[in-house]
């Protein structure tokens, strides 16, 4: 019965914004999308022979990031958007495996999204609601991405926000300023318990073909961790030719305080770089690569009442990524694509069945998707 309270509320929420768009207006502009996947990991991991934290590592290379040897409904999403004067509007209903990473997710399988207004003053656009982050080269709908899985910086990245933006552009630069309530709606802290706000920021340019961007976001989570992310992009095209280049940083800082003491965090630094390239080698076919790498830093910290704080565990492991993705558009708006990815780990940090549960420092997994972006606007 919750679930569909969420979807009417979520619902009304996109009536009310078509609502918005009159004669004199923009929209409303409508969009669908679905993506439907299956995964086959040749590690075959079984959950009753692996610890919770391998088979965790193993599922953040799946489409629907839960099970493999399965056939998975990855989204459904319904969009809409438009503008009326100085006001604009959106917003986006998830329904299937991957509207948890939205947040407000009831049981997994639905969320809202974006729900945002906007408004333009004398060329400042003042942005409220949830919208999406302008952190990362990735995004959550599988049909804006050029592969079916994601890469490791996506996974620590954030999906979207609750807060306030202000946008200009000044100069050739587009700028961005904005107070939200948490590193990302997903998170436990996403809704802002502990009254401690985020800050996220913006900065791109386009050079001919090229575009550069940098963002990032710094936020403490719960009283207990501050968090920082910075990324950087530079991508564009040549003929029928894409690239791009990502780098990313974050840090998980633990600096507990009041009632989140005592006890014990973990200190994370997680650098990564990935290369991305692909092309369309006909009107139907394309191939797309990806060459990831990423540097994690752990430390477990424990805090008492009093100064100080013990260190414990201490760990760090250096991953390499490849993935190769074939897509074949059958008509316009159906696309299936097929995947291979290759992942390899410094640490045995991957669920092996065939090694009777022991962990592997490799994983190799096959996908396909199938994806279905109709025109109904």
């Amino acid at each position: 019965m919750k679930k569909l309270y969420g979807l009417a509320t979520a619902a009304v929420f996109l009536a009310g914004s078509a609502g918005i768009a009159t004669a004199d207006g923009e929209g409303p502009h409508f969009t669908f999308g679905a993506a439907t996947s299956y995964v086959y990991d040749i590690n075959d991991p079984d959950p009753e022979n692996a610890s919770s934290d391998t088979i965790s590592n193993n599922r953040d290379l799946y489409s629907n990031y839960e099970q493999d040897e399965s056939f998975n409904i990855d989204l459904v999403q319904l969009g809409v958007s438009g503008e009326r004067g100085p006001v604009m509007y959106g917003a986006k209903i998830d329904l299937g495996d991957l509207a948890a990473r939205a947040g407000d997710s009831i049981d997994g399988d639905i969320a809202l999204q974006e729900a945002y207004l906007g408004i333009d003053a004398s060329g400042f656009l003042i942005t409220a609601g949830r919208f999406g982050t302008p952190i990362g080269y990735e995004v959550l709908e599988p049909w804006s991405n050029p592969h079916i899985s994601r890469s490791r910086a996506w996974n620590n990245q954030p999906v979207n926000h609750d807060g306030v933006t202000v946008s200009h552009s000044v100069s050739g630069l587009d700028l961005m300023l904005g107070i939200v309530n948490g590193f990302t709606v997903a998170d436990p802290g996403g809704n802002n318990p502990d009254d401690e706000y985020g800050i996220l920021w913006a900065v791109g340019t386009t050079v001919g073909d090229l575009w550069l961007g940098t963002s990032g976001i710094y936020t403490e989570e719960g009283d207990a961790v501050d968090t920082l992310f910075i990324n950087a992009i530079a991508s564009g095209t040549y003929g029928s030719c894409r690239y791009g280049i990502e780098g990313n940083y974050k840090e998980d800082d633990p600096d507990p305080e009041g009632n989140a003491l005592p006890g014990t965090f973990t200190e994370r630094e997680f650098w990564n770089i990935t290369l991305y390239g692909g092309a369309d080698l006909t009107d139907q076919w394309s191939t797309d690569l990806r060459f990831s790498y990423s540097d994690i830093e752990s430390q477990s910290r424990t805090f008492s009442r009093g100064p100080g704080s013990v260190d414990s565990f201490k760990s760090e492991d250096e991953i390499w990524s490849v993935t190769a993705t074939v897509g074949y558009e059958i008509t316009p708006g159906v696309t299936v694509r097929g995947e291979y990815r290759h992942d390899d780990s410094d640490q045995n940090i991957f669920a092996d069945d065939d090694s009777n549960g022991s962990p592997k420092d490799t994983v190799d997994v096959l996908q396909l998707q199938l994806l279905w972006t109709p025109e109904i606007d």
